[in-house]
């Protein structure tokens, strides 16, 4: 048994997903484990399921317009670091009342920081250091790009000692004696899917992006369209607009023909777990999604367009390879959820 503080960003829900796969398998295999999880946003949904929760603030990344917000991203990021002496020392009180073993920090700012200074070992456990902790391909159209990126990554979110990065594809790492690279860490309700089955519809789901952008995509395609990200609205010839719905969601995905997002590692493993080729569109300065992009195409797993006007002309391409998309997929491993628990019960003292 192991008290493990969990330091979680709520920005987004593939954090949390992420952090919530990680948890069930933990207890699965040994369910006398505490955890208190620690973050902002959409980390109090662990509250609601019975765990100790610590709200901290968080650095946020805003969007605006399907594109990242820089200037607010690194207001909102100032004022709270601004304060960050504080809130490492009410994260250390809490990790000495709680009387921890372990910390690991899926892209949280101060679970590491608190760590290190009480004496307990950090784990980072995250896909965005495939980024930094990798051979990752460099396209040279993106280099200013990911150097802002790579930046925050190892300014703000590097500060534990050891690395398990999370990821569909899987690179080789810059120092193996700090990092490994997995397979993808998928939740419960994902793993209990019946199995999947290849309809005629397409699941669509974009997040922080503009409907009227995305039009010309979805006009694209001759087939019935199931969109997500949106509010549900009355159906348009063959599109429908889903109301907000994790089972529902993930029944459509089951029985999709194939997806179109934009490029979050999250959904990307889900689909590729599920057989699904992926269209990713990458939200507008988002690096990573850029880079989860180029992978699905370099894999012949997936197609990526920056614009959606391009993506839009290039969906009877991308209809046409679906057969060689799937098989391909069925080359590949995406379920990494044993492998990395069994690295992190090693790791605990």
């Amino acid at each position: 048994m192991a008290r493990i503080i969990y330091g979680v960003m709520g920005d987004a829900r593939g954090h949390v997903n992420r952090s919530l796969a990680v948890m069930q398998t933990l207890l699965e295999r040994n369910p006398d484990h505490e955890l208190c999880f620690v973050g902002g946003g959409t980390v109090r949904d662990f509250a609601d399921m019975g765990f100790r929760y610590e709200q901290f603030p968080m650095l946020e990344t805003v969007l605006r317009d399907g594109r990242v917000a820089g200037w607010a991203t690194l207001s909102n990021a100032m004022s709270i670091l601004l304060r960050r002496g504080e809130h490492v020392a009410r994260l250390m009180k809490i990790m000495e009342e709680f009387k921890a073993d372990i910390a690991i920090t899926d892209y949280e700012y101060f679970t590491p920081r608190a760590a290190k200074k009480i004496g307990i070992p950090a784990i980072s456990l995250d896909h965005q250091h495939v980024l930094t902790h990798t051979q990752c391909i460099v396209p040279k159209e993106q280099r200013l790009n990911r150097i802002s990126s790579d930046s925050v990554i190892r300014f703000l979110y590097s500060a534990a000692e050891r690395f398990i990065v999370s990821s569909f594809y899987r690179p080789e790492a810059l120092d193996s004696e700090i990092t490994e690279v997995y397979p993808p860490i998928l939740n419960k309700p994902v793993r209990a899917l019946d199995a999947p089955e290849l309809g005629d519809h397409v699941l669509v789901y974009v997040r922080g992006g503009s409907l009227e952008r995305l039009t010309p995509v979805l006009d694209a395609v001759q087939r019935k369209v199931f969109v997500y990200g949106f509010e549900e609205q009355p159906s348009r010839g063959n599109v429908v607009f889903r109301k907000t719905s994790r089972s529902g969601f993930l029944e459509d995905l089951r029985t999709a023909a194939y997806v179109i997002s934009n490029g979050g590692h999250n959904l990307i493993s889900e689909s590729l777990y599920l057989g699904k080729p992926v269209y990713a569109i990458p939200t507008g300065f988002f690096y990573e999604q850029f880079i989860n992009a180029v992978y699905l195409e370099r894999m012949g797993i997936g197609m990526y367009s920056v614009r959606m006007e391009d993506a839009a002309a290039r969906i009877p391409e991308f209809e046409a390879r679906q057969d060689v998309m799937r098989a391909n997929i069925a080359t590949h491993q995406f379920f990494g959820n044993d492998a990395i628990a069994d690295r992190i019960e090693s790791l605990i003292p």
